[in-house]
């Protein structure tokens, strides 16, 4: 009976594990491939030199970090899946998840609403900073240097509506109560890349979000497009050519 126990149990443990592992099968079809941006390490010619030398090392670091690449990216797909169909909802204290958009960092909706409850309180801060950059800036002019700074919103300043009960504001008005500090740097004559009104203005007409819904960062196509911007802000301040980035032939896809 004891036996038959242990058994049951094992079926049952194997039986968990697989209704977690089996969504992740849908995902066969698409191909990932892995480019190595290094050089490759030829394999050492003499055993007994390459020992002397240390030359077996590098050779076979590369050829193990190549092995394990795709356990690795097997191991953080698992993860994350798990994750999903495990806390739906609010995976931890840190996170809140949502079904369209994905996880929410809770600091970062903590910050925004404490943009509106103190928003002069930081305002003066975010001025004294400014105050600092723009010191710096000019200095760095004197150099022939152009000081530009970007400033990259979290997903809750682009997406408020998706976590409004987190919210101390209406979703729709809480960007217009709260404190911004690329706003503060631009008023202050500072040099800034405002992704937050980049993606503001383009978020009616986009096809895609610009975060990853199984994470907190913004996807490949958001970085493509804010570093155009960056590059074109570049040449206004500097009055150089700078090189074009083409983010048309970008392919969305599920995100890691």
């Amino acid at each position: 009976m004891r036996k038959a126990g242990h058994s049951y149990r094992r079926v049952l443990a194997m039986s968990i594990i697989g209704m977690l592992v089996f969504p992740m099968l849908g995902i066969k079809g698409q191909i990932f491939t892995i480019v190595d941006r290094t050089r490759p390490v030829a394999e050492p010619m003499q055993i007994y030199n390459g020992l002397v030398k240390h030359e077996w090392q590098p050779f076979l670091e590369q050829r193990f970090l190549g092995h394990i690449s795709s356990l690795r990216f097997l191991l953080i797909l698992s993860y994350n899946e798990a994750k999903y169909r495990l806390f739906p909802s609010r995976p931890n204290n840190y996170y809140v998840w949502t079904p369209e958009l994905g996880y929410y960092p809770v600091d970062t909706i903590r910050r925004l609403n404490g943009d509106v409850l103190h928003h002069e309180a930081i305002k003066q801060h975010y001025q004294r900073a400014a105050h600092r950059l723009r010191i710096l800036q000019a200095m760095l002019s004197h150099h022939g240097v152009a000081l530009l700074l970007v400033t990259p919103p979290p997903k809750v300043r682009v997406y408020p509506e998706y976590v409004a009960p987190y919210l101390v504001a209406p979703a729709e008005s809480i960007m217009t109560q709260a404190i911004s500090y690329g706003d503060v740097l631009e008023e202050s004559g500072v040099n800034v890349l405002n992704a937050q009104h980049i993606f503001a203005e383009r978020k009616s007409t986009s096809a895609y979000p610009f975060f990853a819904p199984t994470g907190f960062h913004w996807n490949f196509w958001s970085a493509c497009s804010v570093t155009d911007f960056l590059m074109r802000k570049a040449e206004v301040l500097t009055g150089r050519s700078f090189l074009t980035i083409d983010c048309s032939d970008v392919r969305y896809g599920k995100s890691l």
